[in-house]
């Protein structure tokens, strides 16, 4: 018998032992699966039969239970392998559903599990969970799922906290969302993660003015007083992603309100903020939000001063946000779209004909490779520690890095002004390789 062969007989007994589990043997079980599939799976022989029983044993009603425990093992953070990381990351749509289960035991089994997971995952590879949870919460109609998915969510901001704050601007209209459930639990949980999330929001200007940020969402009458207090405010931080997805909810009810002194207020804020735009690309998904209301204002206001703060406004966002001709907004960037890099590394791995069990995989270096191109990682060594590990669970290292180098050079390419790859050595010693970019205060 081959060692491969060895492997998946071994990993059988394992399985059919978990299936009868007792609420004694369930854990030492589950530990001792979770030691092999994590350390003793052949290079390159992923167990597929394994996993497709794996996820089939999550669903169903009498072996849920034992199972989710053995994911939560599986997914040990100081264990998890990267040839089993994207297929129990795959597992997370089924345990989602379980989370929500009527059975008290197998909803906290799937919470924990679920946990584990958001603990354990590379933090780089958040494209490829975040979607999962967020349809949870946006199709779910079970309460207690709803609940499960925000507590993880909250585990993977301190997991993933830098790149959970480039997903700010999708995750904070579900919380929003999820702050208006009809059930009290999910309600209080939404709250209190959507404040977790906000700890990704790097801005001392804004800081302290949180919490109220957050009421505004829940209590749109506190909408007013909160854009005055904003509107006192000096504004030198750079602003990012994060930063916009808390307050543009605030700005757009602003721009919207009746008093003519809020209106004006919020379009001094928009203004001053946007100076501190660095790429336009930051602010382009919400200049849908921010435009048409500027505009409206600046066509109905009758006070001639604030018509003027409004059109500086205006002026401002179009500059910053690239806004063509006719106010026609600019495409949003798709380079660190998922879809996108999936489509480069499936053209670039046509001449190896990798076997369909490891699409898994290869959609899993996608999510990673989107998540490096939307936090601007460009360097070789970078990519290469990030996306090795999985590309060697089908590919010898030396073609995988080959591969991999074209990838990184292809996928950054699609960058809007992307950064090019000529020798650095052509234009000799570099002094000082640096990029500036001034701070404008607020002019109220």
């Amino acid at each position: 018998m081959s060692d491969s062969q060895q492997s998946i007989t071994v990993l059988e007994e394992l399985f059919r032992k978990l299936e009868t589990a007792t609420s004694e043997t369930r854990e030492g079980i589950s530990s001792e699966l979770s030691s092999f599939l994590n350390g003793n799976i052949i290079e390159h022989d992923v167990p597929e039969v394994f996993f497709d029983e794996f996820q089939k044993a999550i669903q169903s009603k009498q072996k849920a239970l034992n199972t989710l425990g053995a994911v939560a093992y599986i997914a040990n953070e100081t264990n998890l392998s990267p040839s089993v990381e994207p297929y129990i990351v795959a597992t997370v749509p089924s345990v989602c559903s379980k989370a929500g289960s009527k059975d008290n035991d197998v909803q906290l089994a799937a919470t924990k599990a679920l946990k584990a997971i958001a603990s354990a995952v590379n933090p780089v590879a958040v494209k490829a969970l975040l979607p999962h949870l967020i349809h949870s919460l946006e199709t779910s109609n079970k309460w207690k799922e709803k609940v499960a998915v925000l507590e993880v969510i909250s585990v993977l901001v301190d997991a993933a906290k830098e790149q959970i704050a480039l997903r700010m601007p999708e995750l904070i209209p579900v919380l929003s969302e999820s702050m208006w459930d009809t059930k009290k639990e999910v309600k209080e949980a939404a709250t209190t993660t959507i404040t977790k999330a906000t700890e990704t929001v790097d801005n001392k200007d804004i800081e302290r003015f949180i919490p109220k940020l957050i009421e505004c969402i829940a209590n749109p009458n506190e909408v007013p007083e909160t854009v005055h207090l904003l509107g006192a405010t000096t504004f030198v931080a750079e602003v990012t992603p994060a930063t916009l997805s808390i307050m543009v909810p605030l700005l757009s009810r602003g721009l919207a309100e009746r008093e003519t002194s809020i209106k004006r207020k919020a379009a001094v804020i928009i203004d001053n903020m946007c100076k501190l735009v660095e790429d336009p690309q930051v602010v382009a998904p919400f200049l849908g939000k921010l435009l048409p209301g500027l505009k409206n204002n600046f066509a109905t206001i009758a006070d001639p001063e604030a018509r003027e703060v409004t059109l500086k406004a205006l002026k401002t966002l179009r500059r910053v946000g690239n806004v063509g001709e006719d106010d026609v907004l600019p495409e949003i960037s798709h380079a660190g779209d998922v879809s996108t890099t999936l489509g480069v590394i499936k053209e670039l791995l046509e001449p190896e004909k990798v076997a369909p069990r490891f699409t898994i995989v290869v959609e899993y270096i996608a999510a990673i490779a989107a998540n490096l191109i939307d936090e601007r990682i460009i360097d070789q060594q970078t990519w290469f520690t990030h996306v090795t590990p999985y590309m060697t669970i089908f590919l010898h290292e030396k073609t995988a890095k080959e591969i991999l180098d074209d990838f990184r050079k292809r996928a950054v390419d699609n960058i809007p002004v992307g950064p090019n790859f000529q020798d650095e050595e052509d234009e000799g010693e570099d002094l000082c390789n640096c990029e500036f970019s001034l701070a404008y205060g607020a002019k109220i």
